[in-house]
């Protein structure tokens, strides 16, 4: 494990927040992992985020809406807290906060940014760099598989400020030269083309000529005119007194303006009455459907299961009960209790499954363990102890005798059981998967020969049952 090394957990909906916030803390000089930053191109992304997990000292877990209902950033949480890692949250966005974090003490961002950021430096032991010296990055925090590091990020953003701020003033400065230089040149053109005009006009008997003011204007208008003739040889000419353009004149940017305004209008209204059709046809296949919503858990759910007669509906949650509903009614008709560990990331009920005569609820749970439930009587008829970690899934063999259980983080095993005597039959282990990998779903053939296990390694496995 390395030491002071901080873990990112996010979802990608915030991923545009984790970026800024990331690239300002490793600017600050934190030790830190982000998977859109430091996985290099074709390395497998889920091996190099189980390695940065295990090697990293603390997760910050980013906490929002979308966060809080991802499994892969719980499941990050889950074993930070089971390997005992310090745990930092970060509060983006208002929500929920799961029940294994709402004891700890997080940061809020959702008010004021700088401040929020301020105390999160005090609470990594981070020491801001001082105005005006430039951060240098340890050479271990710099991945060269990339083709720009996120310590990068900062001297580039800051130097591009910098000429931005640079270039804006002297277009500035520019303009305003320009502007006088240009106002001067007029007013001596007006000056040199006042005593031709002077001596062209005559004024009319009875009527007195036109003042020296007068005159002048004139002037720079004829001078205005002429030097929009010589800027825009192309556009249509305007008279410069009355700001009208002559109705006769076109020119050839004018000429292919107009086809490409025709075709710009007839896309968009094509686009329209394309998306009023879907979202006429969406509105219309939707209202089809009637759904009942059933409450009742007070944290996530994770699995639910329908018994065979279809009347009853069984659900797990992190929140560590099993519910029963009646779904006819959708009325809750019991809460098993009974799973429970360590620390609140081992008490979740992760799977459940009932027997094919329906007399019988499995649940998996991250304590370790299987429990066997009567649903007539809504009691608990065993516990099936035998995981070195936390279980994930469970399924029953089509005749009922058997039930097989998946391993979680630090197992990696399949286990089947006797439903009647309650005792381990078989162990399959895993051997491909490294450590810390799972196996999340277990499912039987059904004429129950074979049994179907799935893993984050990647593949699919198919076990003979009678061979075991």
């Amino acid at each position: 494990m390395e030491e002071g090394k901080v873990f990112f957990s996010y979802s990608r909906d915030d991923s545009s927040f984790v970026l800024e916030l990331a690239t300002k803390l490793r600017s600050s000089g934190a030790n830190l992992w982000l998977d859109q930053l430091d996985i290099p191109a074709g390395k497998l992304w889920d091996r190099a985020i189980e390695e940065a997990l295990k090697n990293s000292e603390c997760l910050l877990v980013i906490l929002s809406p979308t966060s809080v209902d991802s499994n892969n950033v719980m499941d990050e949480v889950s074993y930070a807290l089971g390997e005992g890692k310090r745990v930092v949250p970060v509060l983006y966005r208002s929500c929920q906060i799961p029940y294994r974090l709402r004891r700890m003490q997080y940061v809020d961002f959702t008010r004021e940014f700088d401040t929020a950021f301020t105390r999160l430096l005090a609470d990594l032991n981070i020491q801001n760099p001082s105005e005006g010296e430039a951060f240098i990055p340890p050479p271990d925090q710099i991945d060269k598989g990339q083709e720009q590091s996120l310590d990068e990020v900062p001297a580039k953003v800051s130097e591009s400020s910098q000429k931005h701020s640079l270039t804006e003033k002297h277009a500035f400065e520019d303009e305003v030269v320009d502007s006088e230089e240009r106002s001067i040149d007029l007013k001596e053109e007006a000056h040199e083309e006042k005593p031709k005009s002077s001596a062209a006009v005559t004024p009319p008997p009875g009527m007195a000529g036109p003042s020296r003011e007068r005159s002048a204007e004139e002037d720079f208008l004829v001078a205005r005119e002429r030097l929009i003739e010589q800027s825009h040889p192309l556009e249509e000419k305007v008279d410069a007194k009355t700001s009208v353009v002559p109705p006769k004149v076109k020119t050839r940017r004018s000429f292919l303006r107009r086809p490409l305004v025709i075709i710009l209008a007839v896309v968009v209204a094509v686009f329209i009455v394309l998306a009023a059709s879907i979202i006429a046809l969406i509105v219309t296949s939707t209202s089809k459907f009637k759904s009942v919503t059933l409450k009742g858990h007070s944290e996530g759910v994770y699995s639910v299961a329908f018994s065979p007669d279809g009347k009853t509906l069984a659900s797990a949650s992190e929140d560590t009960t099993v519910k029963l509903w009646n779904v006819a009614t959708g009325q809750q008709l019991a809460t098993l209790k009974g799973h429970s560990g360590d620390v609140p990331s081992q008490e979740d009920v992760r799977s459940v499954a009932f027997s094919p005569d329906g007399k019988t609820l499995a649940s998996a749970s991250g304590d370790k363990t299987v429990k066997l439930w009567d649903t007539s009587t809504r009691q608990e008829l065993a516990t099936l102890k035998g995981h070195s970690g936390g279980v994930l899934s469970v399924a029953f063999s089509p005749n009922g005798k058997t039930l097989a259980s998946a391993g979680g983080y630090g197992d990696s095993t399949v286990k089947l059981w006797d439903t009647n005597t309650h005792q381990e039959l078989a162990t399959v282990t895993w051997a491909t998967l490294i450590n810390h990998e799972r196996i999340d779903s277990v499912a039987f053939s059904p004429d129950g020969k074979t049994l179907a296990s799935a893993s984050w390694d990647q593949t699919v496995k198919l076990w003979d049952v009678s061979t075991r």
